[in-house]
Order: C-alpha cells, then structure tokens, then sequence
C-alpha cells in the first residue's frame, strides 16, 4: 500500500505544513485531511492521509516518523490497510453480480481520473500488480486501461481505490462514446455572454430591445461565432475531428472578457487570439505551467461570465472536414432536430433554418395533449443542403438554451 495514516497531528496543521516534512521521504502524490462536517465547522480532525508514489517510500515514511514529535505534538504514523471482505474470498458468481458488476466484467475497460502528474509507466506498474493489461492509454483527463482477464478487470473495478497513493475516480468505458466527452464542455461552446461580448454595440442593443426572434437571432450569432472559430482553429493547425491527443503545454480559453483573463495569467506565453475576441491559444514553456494556468481559470467567474480553458488538440493535419474521405451517404432530403425546445414554434424553426437554405416543410410532432414532443422533421430541396445543415448548425448551435442534435432521418 502507497498510503499512510497520519493521527494526533494539531489542529492547526495545514496541508502544506505536512507536505513540506512529509515530502522528504519520497514524492507525494495526496495529501487528504480529514474534517468534521457536523454543524458546519469544519475543523480539523487531526487525521491525515498521505499518498507517496511507491509503498516502499511510504514505508520509509513510517519507520520514520511514527511516534516522532511534529510541531510539539507526538504522532503515530502507520501503513494504510487494505480490508479483505468475506464476499471477496468467495467464488465468482455470475448471477449475483450488480448491473455496473456486471457490464465491467464483460467490458474489462476502464477510464481513471485524478492521476494528473503521475507517469503512465508507474500507472501501469501498479495496474500490473492486479492483473495483466491488454491496452493503456493517456486521454484528456485521464487514463483509458483495459485487462486481458474478465475476473481481474471486476477485482480492480470492485477493490481498487488509490493507484500510487492517490484516490482515484472509476468510469466503465463506453465504445459507443470517446474519451473525449467526458470534458464538461466542448470546445466550441460559447455561453449568452460570449455571444453577446462578439457582437457590434449596435448590434447587441438591437437584438436585447427586440421583442420577437430573440431566440433565433441569438441562435444565428452564436452560429456565426462557432463557425468562425473552427476555421481560425483549422487555421492554427488543429482539427477538432481528429483523435483526443491533448498538447499539455497549449491551452485553448474561452471568456467575454479575454483580456482581461489573460491579464491574470503570470508565467510566459504566446498567445493567437480569434478574431472574435472570445477565444485564444495559449502556448506556455511546458505543460507544468499550463497544468497551473488550467487550474488556475478553469470554470473560475470572471466578471459577469465563467472562463473555459482546456488542453488544446495537437494538430496534425489541417484539412477541413469536407476535404476528408467520407462513406458514402443516402439520398435523403429530410432531417430529425433531436433536443428541440418545447416552446419552439414551426415558424421560428422554418426561420433559422431557412437562413441557411430553402426550407420545404417542418413537421413537430405532438403528444395527446397538444404539447411538442422536443423533436421536429424538417425537409429540404436537396441531400446537400443537408449536409450543409449538419455541418453549420450541428456543431454547436442552441435554440432557448438546448443544444439542437441535427441527424439525417431515417426511410
């Protein structure tokens, strides 16, 4: 076990108190103070656990420190224990197992979370120790594994709760989704005050005076912001189709008020800044300084809006998505809008997207009680002006604050 348990330590400790005495017996991977929630307080419970990056380290952390004096007090300091159930002694049965149980089993892959700044080597090393792996690979995040063996990958999904000290956070990996989607947000998501920060002053006056449309104009603003942004990103290099390889030193930010982020930003970078004023790449002197700054701004409030920065994609190839090799498609003239606000009128759907092409019918379908079903069918004079549709609103256009999910329809 790569952990200790640290007790009787004074209330006024802090955590970088223990980590400066505590890291000389090896690298520290986590540090958790235990406090009391009761009634609010949280104080200090004079309990700590400490993650070192090998148990032989955390060994020597012990045979060191425990029953020694830190800060006037007498600690005790001892290996943390790893339980044995009666269940886990049993024979594997099947039928028994849970449907999450169950689904790992047969998967045998998995996504891990909260490894940041531990090498994929020591990861795999400690995997190894509960079962041969089959892949390992670094995603945004995190760390995609798979085991070679249905009983090993169930064992690691059931018992396995620190990995080189450090807890750890356990999904099922899903084929039917990438790595990719576990990021909160996309890329090419811009909040109302985004949209609103790229507008003219004219323009933005016009559009909160306005009575009607506001919805669409809002829609079609925002629309016009993501497809400008993924050409600058194309542009710079980076495709948003290609497979989720972050570059650690680069981050992409997004804010109404860029400038001013940047500002706030104390280490050096080069920066590219999309026309828009909403977005920019960030280009540090290595990924410590980024893995700070990303810390440092993400998800943050800024002013009256939230400050997006995330990893930013390496590129390697700056193709555009119609240039790339498609299968090829059915002859179909009519598309299903999936996610479809309920207060969504055929009017105001004809409206948005006529703007981008001739529109020939929309069908919203209806429940028994009159009220939309938060899908819509929409017809159109050609299969390219489908494709066109898919491409331009399909990325991330949203109407009354969905995401609209653009798909061909089905004969």
């Amino acid at each position: 076990m790569n952990r200790i348990i640290i007790k009787d330590l004074p209330k006024f400790s802090t955590k970088e108190e223990i980590e400066k005495e505590f890291s000389k017996h090896g690298t520290i991977t986590d540090i958790y103070m235990l406090r009391n929630s009761r009634n609010n307080r949280n104080t200090f419970r004079r309990v700590c656990f400490v993650g070192y990056g090998t148990s032989e380290e955390a060994k020597v952390a012990v045979e060191y420190r425990n029953n020694s004096m830190f800060c006037n007090h007498k600690i005790r300091v001892e290996l943390c224990t790893k339980e044995e159930t009666k269940e886990s002694k049993k024979p594997l049965n099947q039928h028994k197992l849970s449907s999450s149980e169950r689904q790992a089993y047969y998967n045998r892959e998995f996504y891990i979370t909260n490894l940041q700044e531990i090498s994929t080597a020591a990861i795999e090393s400690e995997l190894n120790k509960i079962g041969k792996l089959e892949q390992i690979e670094e995603c945004e995040k995190g760390i995609r594994v798979k085991f070679e063996k249905r009983e090993c990958a169930l064992d690691f999904y059931k018992n396995c709760k620190v990995i080189c000290g450090r807890r750890i956070n356990i999904k099922i990996f899903d084929d039917t989704r990438s790595a990719i989607d576990t990021s909160h947000y996309s890329t090419l998501f811009f909040d109302f005050q985004m949209v609103l920060s790229t507008l003219t002053n004219k323009s933005r006056e016009n559009l909160l005076q306005s009575k009607s449309n506001v919805g669409i104009s809002v829609s079609l603003a925002e629309t016009d912001l993501v497809q400008k942004t993924k050409h600058f990103l194309a542009e710079n290099g980076i495709d948003l189709n290609s497979a989720p390889v972050r570059d650690k030193s680069a981050l992409i930010v997004r804010s109404a008020d860029l400038l001013g982020v940047l500002d706030q930003i104390s280490c050096k970078f080069t920066t590219s800044v999309a026309p828009s004023g909403a977005l920019a790449i960030l280009h540090f002197e290595n990924e410590k300084e980024a893995a700070a700054t990303q810390k440092q701004l993400n998800l943050k409030r800024h002013k009256n809006g939230i400050v997006y920065a995330e990893y930013s994609l390496k590129g390697t190839s700056t193709k555009s998505v119609s240039e790339t090799i498609s299968p090829e498609k059915p002859s179909q003239t009519k598309l299903i809008v999936k996610n479809l606000p309920f207060q969504a009128t055929k009017s105001e759907v004809s409206k948005l997207f006529g703007c981008f092409t001739k529109v020939v019918d929309v069908r919203i379908p209806q429940k028994e009680d009159g009220t939309a079903r938060g899908f819509c069918f929409i017809t159109v004079e050609s299969t390219g002006a489908v494709d066109h549709l898919i491409d331009v609103l399909g990325v991330s256009t949203h109407l009354y604050g969905r995401r609209l999910i653009l798909e061909r329809a089905l004969k």
